[in-house]
């Protein structure tokens, strides 16, 4: 195992104990993930041939111009889904208490959250979406039936979990994690409801540690997200505020405050943590994370991981490797080599690693 990798696990084992006694919340999304593969053909024996890759697939359906086309699917996992409860599950992995509010079935709780890790305190204001993930080798397509959450207002959220219980489990929070702007329609006034009824009861007693991730805010004007940035810069005013964005994100964001593209990534990256003015802006690439704090700007390889069991929900295992980094209080290096290596833990083996899971896979690596 490389030295660093060796520096970082016994790090976090002689750190381990401080986890127990943390406590995180996720929020406020919520879905069924049916992972699926898209077959091409079907041999005499009824044996399958998927699509490989997303060029591939496009090919197939851009080759076909006009009419219909039917395809079959294969559903090779069903499991809990959406980034709150993703990253609330992988966090609670290391033993941390995590509560995730979010939809996961109202008003009795969906069998498919029951297997979630007995760390995880789930809260459910809805019913959840769900989304088929058709995955190729090379990436994923999310195609999402939002359900029940595309009535999920702040009102709502408050009238089905109650004001004093989301404030009591936010004041007890070491972090939270606010995730899935994108694909929550009243995302905004969720957050808004939070910086005008929740903080200022906490406050000035804790300065809070928050973690956002945005997702693909790619159906979103430039109005919308410039609007959310100056959101994040209201928390960032009282408390400490961390921003992950994955390279499309991060291009995505970037367009919407300088209409001239930049593809490289420190240049991108150090222009919008000057913007923001937040505590720490990470972005992460399938090569690479990035990560500004203070004056500083930080690198850590990925590790590159052949015939992944899985990739959706990578991106949230990133985010809870990083999350972890912070409650620890890593240092910033260390906290991005984390995230990379839970997420390539994570796409390995189709699940999230618990901290020994974690070490073997990294003895692994060699």
């Amino acid at each position: 195992m490389h030295n660093h990798l060796v520096s970082l696990l016994e790090c976090i084992r002689l750190k381990l104990p401080v986890l127990s006694a943390k406590k995180v919340v996720t929020g406020f999304d919520g879905f069924i993930d049916s992972i699926q593969k898209v077959i091409l053909n079907q041999t005499e024996n009824h044996e399958a041939e998927y699509f490989q890759t997303m060029e591939d697939f496009g090919g197939y359906i851009s080759d076909k111009k006009t009419g219909g086309i039917s395809l079959e699917t294969v559903e090779t996992l069903r499991k809990p889904g959406g980034n709150a409860p993703i990253t609330a599950n992988a966090i609670a992995r290391f033993g941390i208490n995590t509560h995730c509010i979010g939809a996961f079935g109202y008003p009795e709780m969906d069998p498919v959250f029951t297997g979630m890790r007995a760390t995880t305190f789930l809260h459910s204001f809805a019913n959840p979406g769900i989304t088929s993930a058709l995955e190729f080798t090379n990436g994923k397509i999310m195609l999402a039936q939002m359900t029940d959450l595309n009535g999920a207002t702040w009102e709502l959220i408050k009238h089905r979990i109650g004001l004093d219980q989301i404030i009591k489990i936010m004041e007890s929070s070491d972090l939270v994690c606010l995730l899935n702007w994108s694909e929550v329609r009243y995302t905004h006034q969720i957050w808004e409801g939070i910086l005008r009824e929740v903080f200022p009861v906490i406050k000035p007693a804790k300065r809070m540690k928050l973690f956002f991730d945005l997702s693909d805010c790619s159906k979103h004007g430039s109005n919308q997200i410039r609007t959310t940035l100056h959101l994040l810069q209201r928390f960032a005013a009282d408390d400490d505020v961390t921003l992950s964005l994955n390279r499309n994100e991060a291009e995505i964001v970037y367009k919407a405050l300088n209409p001239s593209p930049v593809t490289d990534l420190e240049i991108l990256g150090a222009s919008m943590f000057k913007f923001l003015k937040i505590d720490t802006l990470v972005i992460h690439t399938p090569g690479k994370s990035l990560a500004w704090k203070g004056t500083a700007s930080y690198q850590a390889d990925t590790f590159a991981i052949e015939n992944p069991a899985i990739l959706t929900g990578a991106g949230d295992n990133f985010n809870a490797g990083f999350c972890i980094g912070q409650l620890l209080e890593l240092q910033t290096e260390q906290t991005l080599l984390l995230a990379n290596l839970l997420a390539a833990g994570y796409l390995k083996n189709g699940s999230s690693p618990s901290f020994a899971e974690l070490v073997s896979f990294a003895e692994d690596l060699g």
